[in-house]
């Protein structure tokens, strides 16, 4: 027998010589892909045949016989070399680059099991993908002892495996044939396409899917294949959704507390006083007005004349402004009741040549009462806010430098920041936010108070320390097809008009003022 195995290894050698065939490689270089058409045709001739185009030296055993039939089109050499060894019941070994064919019984006779065993096979017909470029992925996962057969002319991938592997690579052939990528524009309405292009990138096939923005449209192209399309363009419908609206009705008022409230207003004790209260309410009982806590509600109608009343009671009241906002869901709402104080800055550039560039800048700063509110609409019809209110003045201070005096403002900031739960139309009321500012007059007698050093004594300045509170009242109202809440169920309401509601008897102010004086 080993006669006839070197008889056939210099007999394969010579054929390799003389068609130019070189190299101990799968497949030989400029080859290809080839097609085979045998027909009864004897296997040790199929197997040079086949060994000449890959460029693999072969042995043959003397236990090789037999005739194969074997017809294959655009399939690698290799490929086909396989083919002839599982139809026929053939095994084969590779030891330094040649391989050796053997019938089934002479190689468990030499290595005590069968050749490839503990593998399976399985064979897939591919709908959309290629077989050879889904064969070449495959080659990269099967394990040392597997092997991938492609079949480009029926399109077909034949896998030999252990049986994890073999699951493994058919998983990734299910998911990988499929058709191929389309685009698809999807034109919001109302969701930003900046804002929801990262919550769809994350549902984007990995290595194939694409998303690109257009801001200026405001649309989103979808590129991937059309069972993720599907996925990706549920989620776009469940997230371009008409958003909900709040109207805030706010209101500002400035109190000037009398001197019996030096030390503060007992805000718990004032509103017990003058509504009618039904003990601790839940969140959702809170139907009227909300004092920092969801346990006070007045059961009449015009509450904000209500509360003003309420509020002349403790001090002289003012209200500074009035606004109402309509603001889209989940976005902020910006209130401010003030002035922008001016202050100039310097700045001095030194040039190559030693020389200096001053220049002057007016900067601005935002001073007086601002307010930010930030709701949030929950299904079962109550509004989370988040609220900032913030109350600032500013003084002039001097400041030296080189050589010069200049003005800057120093700004006194009161603030706060919450997060609240309301119901559709209650009233939040938020105190305690304080300001003091200092005053000066002077008072004179006409031409007398200015005599130099004698006018001292026609004139006086007196200073005064003012303290001021601050008290906001805010409404939230969810809107319906731009009408709120507040006006719906109004007969022949028109937004062009302002809702009035009946207002309380006013609360008799010297009553008030016998109690309520917070030590």
């Amino acid at each position: 027998m080993r006669f006839l195995f070197k008889i056939c290894g210099v007999q394969l050698a010579v054929c390799l010589c003389a068609s130019g065939i070189t190299g101990v490689a799968a497949q030989a270089a400029g080859e290809g892909p080839i097609t085979l058409e045998m027909n009864d045709a004897d296997i040790t001739a199929a197997l040079r045949e086949v060994a000449s185009k890959a460029g693999m030296n072969i042995v043959i055993g003397n236990g090789v016989r037999g005739k194969t039939t074997l017809f294959v089109r655009d399939v690698e050499p290799e490929a086909a070399f396989e083919l002839i060894l599982m139809s026929n019941d053939l095994a084969c070994e590779r030891r330094g680059g040649i391989y050796r064919v053997f019938t089934q019984r002479e190689y468990e006779a030499l290595h005590g099991e069968r050749y490839n065993s503990g593998l399976e096979r399985a064979t897939v017909k591919l709908k959309y993908a290629s077989a050879r470029s889904l064969a070449e992925q495959l080659l990269q996962i099967k394990s040392p002892q597997g092997r991938v057969i492609a079949d480009n002319l029926s399109n077909v991938l034949m896998i030999i495996d252990d049986r994890p592997r073999l699951d493994q690579m058919l998983e990734y052939l299910r998911q990988a044939d499929v058709p191929g990528t389309e685009t698809r524009v999807f034109s919001l309405r109302f969701a930003r396409a900046a804002k929801l292009a990262p919550k769809l990138q994350d549902r984007l096939t990995s290595g194939c899917g694409s998303l690109r923005v257009d801001e200026e449209s405001n649309k989103i192209a979808v590129t991937d294949y059309p069972r993720r399309l599907t996925e990706i363009a549920a989620l776009v419908s469940a997230f371009d959704e008409k958003p909900r609206q709040v109207l805030i009705d706010a209101q500002i008022i400035e109190i000037s507390p009398e001197e019996k409230f030096e030390m503060g207003v007992d805000w718990d004790y004032w509103i017990n006083k003058h509504f009618r209260v039904s003990g601790q309410l839940p969140l959702g009982a809170a139907d009227r007005l909300l004092i920092g806590t969801p346990q006070i509600t007045p059961q009449e109608p015009g509450q904000y004349k209500a509360v003003i009343d309420m509020l002349r009671t403790v001090g002289r009241v003012r209200i500074l402004s009035s606004p109402r906002i309509m603001v889209l869901n989940n976005e902020e709402a910006k209130i401010m009741v003030g002035t922008k104080d001016a202050y100039i800055t310097s700045s001095i550039s030194v040039l190559e040549s030693d020389d200096s560039i001053s220049a002057q800048s007016v900067n601005f700063i935002d001073v007086g009462i601002k307010l930010f509110v930030t709701p949030f609409v929950n299904g079962d019809g109550c509004v989370r806010m988040r609220i900032h209110p913030e109350v600032s003045s500013s003084r002039r201070e001097d400041i030296i430098s080189e050589g010069k005096v200049t003005q800057v403002p120093v700004v006194s900031t009161s603030e706060t920041e919450t997060t609240v739960m309301l119901k559709d139309g209650v009233t939040l009321l938020i105190a305690g936010l304080n300001r003091e500012e200092e005053s000066s007059t002077l008072r004179k007698i006409p031409l007398l108070g200015d005599i130099p050093f004698l006018g001292a004594l026609f004139r006086s300045t007196s200073r005064e320390h003012i303290r001021k509170e601050l008290v906001v009242l805010l409404t939230p109202h969810l809107v319906d097809n731009g009408i709120s809440s507040a006006a719906r169920g109004i007969k022949g309401f028109d937004s062009r008009f302002t809702l009035t509601v009946p207002l309380p008897a006013r609360i008799p102010a010297g009553k008030a003022r016998k109690a309520g004086q917070k030590t």
